[in-house]
């Protein structure tokens, strides 16, 4: 009977080792998987999307994790192309932001690079925000956005500000400046302009012209007499 009863024990004894070590092993892994999840990144953008040079512009970022996050960094690349990492802190709002003014005019891409205690790393796509010399001209090439949208320009490709649409000799930049129509070779229009911008020459050719018919019946007259 005493042996029976210490089997039993041990059986019994046996099945709680083996219940321990299970739930250890699967403690194990939940605490793995836990750490290996990545940073969730809610969302993150800049504000203003467009601003003036020496104008602060806000880059806000909210992060999840089921750790403590380590640190979040905003990867910010100028017109010039040199890359910059700064330090995003934590507000009261429970936002990640970073503030800076910039003093380069032109297009400004960043990223989002967010890291927790376990060093999961996850990184978003690139947004880009503007810096410019006119809030209404958002690349700065001279030409105002909605003036740009009327003709199908793109307010964000300071490129075009050098075409010639219309092929009438006048670039799109020159266009805007004179009020003419970018997307029509509008004759009379244009030669309005010509005669305008060139009245200098057309006037001491008017006055040549004068001069040689005058010489020319002064000419005749002498012959005759």
């Amino acid at each position: 009977m005493s042996r029976f009863v210490r089997s039993n024990n041990k059986n019994i004894y046996m099945i709680l080792v083996i219940f321990i070590l299970f739930f250890s092993v699967l403690n194990i892994s939940i605490v793995i998987t836990d750490g290996a999840t990545l940073p969730s990144i809610a969302y993150f953008d800049a504000h203003p999307y467009v601003q003036g040079k020496n104008g602060f512009v806000n880059i806000i970022c909210i992060v999840t994790d089921n750790i403590e996050i380590q640190k979040v960094e905003v990867i910010i690349t100028p017109p010039n192309g040199m890359k910059m990492g700064k330090t995003m802190t934590w507000s009261s709002d429970g936002k990640y932001v970073y503030k800076d003014t910039y003093d380069i005019i032109g297009r400004y891409s960043f990223y989002i690079v967010v890291e927790d205690k376990a060093g999961n790393e996850n990184v978003t796509a690139s947004k880009v925000f503007w810096i410019t010399l006119d809030l209404e001209d958002t690349d700065s090439d001279g030409m105002p956005d909605w003036w740009e949208e009327k003709y199908n320009f793109d307010p964000e490709n300071l490129i075009d500000a050098y075409k010639d649409t219309d092929g009438d000799g006048y670039t799109n930049l020159k266009e805007y400046e004179i009020g003419t129509n970018p997307s029509k070779n509008i004759f009379i229009q244009n030669a309005a302009y010509r005669m305008s911008d060139n009245i200098e020459y057309l006037a001491a050719s008017v006055f040549l012209f004068i001069v040689i018919v005058l010489l020319s019946v002064y000419g005749k007259r002498r012959r005759f007499t």
